[in-house]
């Protein structure tokens, strides 16, 4: 296993968010409360023991939920949780579809290991990582499918509401395809076995969810929090009142935007007057005031003041944070220090500093997740035949392309030293030709511009004979910058995890955990 770096400025696939932060720390100091090293882990850990923090309200979540989940083997982690010296780093995401693309395994385990890393930083205090399900949401069209060795697999459901609550009751035929897709060998056997154990019917996605990260995950210490609990929402009604009944969110975040926008980022969450949605039988529906009361946007529901405030009081289990507030509910159950997500994700935390200082919860220190490319061996003999690095194929196509063929051009196929001499030679001639008659010199020009065209046409021809010649090799090429960039992306967006465990088996995630370091903000090129 080899584990190569790259800059992030070389990798032009990634976001002006994601540039500047790899980049440019300092620009960010009047939007984050820490700057992404490790001494600011010690300076939240502080922050977070001066504040009133009920440890049992995450206890009873988690116990409760791996009960349900029927989850056993973490109860001592569990139970670390209630130490005052443990603090948790956290990632977080939507339950896609069998795990999804990559970079959802890539954040879990850049998380296990920053919490490594902070450990043998602070050997007096233990650090905890944690998924967080973002199972409330219902962005189904984000979560439903799957990309195995190139072939998408769609769960096609007629279910709505959140995702994380939706039933597995009709994912037979997306699980029967990921089967054929596997293969028979022995690690795609497994994979199968744990994906129809996890996702049989009469369980729901979230569950599911956590029961196969969990098993796949066994070896590393790692904590999964589905927060779409009373517990949970029982403690945060305080905040829930104060959101849905005076609109504060809005105020604090648009400052931030604003800075946001000072440095040329732009903000990503649109929050709005009111940041809850609410649960009913017709699904999440956003809460808007109308006139005296409130509205449950696209139902028939209506509530009073007074019906609202005994509502979130009788039920606060009925409100779900949207984007804006889903990080201080996460904070709030947590004792965390770290958040580990892609740039999207920072750029959604960027503009919530003074929404966590309302609140009197550590906003806590943001780390970019690492991105990685996985460099399976065949594709890496195919790159050495071709005499290409994999740096190579972060250039852009019609660049690799022409530095291909003109290693492969005995003398080169440009004729720029030749159209050189040619414009040397014209002046000559125009000299000569103005020392007789200056009037002339202009004909002369006119008459030989010709000659560049010619030049151009010869050296076009070349091009195409030379492409002719290696047409294999550039479709290989091609093939290679497909693989790894699919439609100019990148290959963690889009290639489920599931297709190099085929291949690797367990010990795929140990090279991933070896080749993570988050707070090294380069991108990570694993040559398996």
């Amino acid at each position: 296993m080899v584990c190569r770096k790259i800059p992030f400025d070389q990798v032009g696939q990634f976001s002006a968010f994601d540039h500047l932060y790899a980049r440019e720390h300092d620009s960010f100091k009047d939007l984050l409360a820490y700057m992404p090293d490790m001494d600011s882990i010690g300076k939240i850990v502080e922050a977070r023991k001066k504040m009133a923090f009920d440890r049992k309200t995450i206890h009873s979540i988690l116990i409760d939920r791996y009960r349900e989940n029927g989850i056993s083997g973490r109860e001592e982690l569990i139970d670390s949780l209630l130490d005052e010296n443990t603090f948790t780093v956290v990632t977080a995401h939507q339950p896609y579809l069998f795990g999804g693309p990559l970079y959802f395994i890539l954040k879990i385990l850049s998380t296990v290991k920053l919490a490594a890393q902070a450990k043998d930083a602070y050997p007096q205090l233990n650090f905890v990582p944690v998924f967080y399900i973002g199972g409330e949401d219902h962005d189904l069209d984000e979560c439903n499918h799957v990309t195995i060795f190139g072939k998408r697999v769609s769960w096609t459901t007629s279910q709505i509401g959140p995702v994380g609550r939706m039933t597995t009751d009709d994912l037979d035929t997306a699980l029967n395809e990921v089967q054929e897709i596997l293969g028979n060998n022995e690690n795609a056997q497994y994979l199968t076995g744990l994906l129809k154990q996890s996702f049989a019917p009469g369980t729901n996605i979230n569950r599911a969810i956590s029961r196969f990260i969990d098993a796949l995950l066994k070896d590393f210490p790692l904590l999964i929090l589905d927060a779409d609990s009373k517990i949970g929402k029982e403690a945060f009604k305080g905040i829930i009142r104060e959101e849905v009944m005076s609109g504060v969110a809005e105020s604090l975040i648009h400052p931030q935007q604003e800075l946001m926008k000072n440095i040329g980022l732009k903000p990503q969450a649109f929050v709005r007057p009111i940041n809850f949605f609410y649960f009913s039988p017709e699904g999440r529906n956003r809460i808007e005031r109308a006139g005296e009361g409130f509205e449950i946007v696209n139902t028939s529901l209506h509530f009073t003041v007074e019906e609202m405030e005994c509502e979130i009081d009788l039920y606060p289990e009925r409100f779900s944070p949207n984007v804006v507030m889903r990080p201080l509910y996460e904070e709030f159950l947590l004792p965390n220090v770290a958040y580990v997500g892609g740039g999207g994700e920072l750029a959604y935390w960027a503009d919530r500093k003074l929404l966590f200082e309302h609140f009197g919860v550590p906003m806590p220190l943001l780390v970019r997740r690492d991105s990685m490319m996985v460099l399976d061996g065949g594709s890496a003999k195919r790159m050495y035949k071709l005499g290409v690095d994999v740096a190579d194929l972060f250039k852009e196509p019609n660049t690799l392309r022409a530095e291909f063929l003109a290693r492969h051009a005995e003398g080169g196929i440009s004729l720029s030293r030749e159209s050189a001499q040619l414009s040397e030679l014209i002046r000559e001639i125009q000299a000569k030709v103005a020392g007789v008659d200056p009037s002339l010199k202009g004909f002369v020009g006119a008459e030989t511009s010709v000659f560049f065209k010619t030049m151009a046409h010869i050296e076009a021809r070349l091009r195409k004979s030379l492409s002719a010649k290696h047409d294999v090799e550039l479709q290989q090429l091609a093939s290679l910058q497909q693989k790894f960039f699919p439609d100019n992306g990148l290959q963690e967006r889009v290639e489920s995890f599931l297709s190099f465990f085929v291949r690797e088996g367990n010990d795929f995630f140990r090279k991933i955990y070896e080749c993570a370091d988050p707070l090294d903000i380069q991108f990570k090129i694993l040559e398996l």
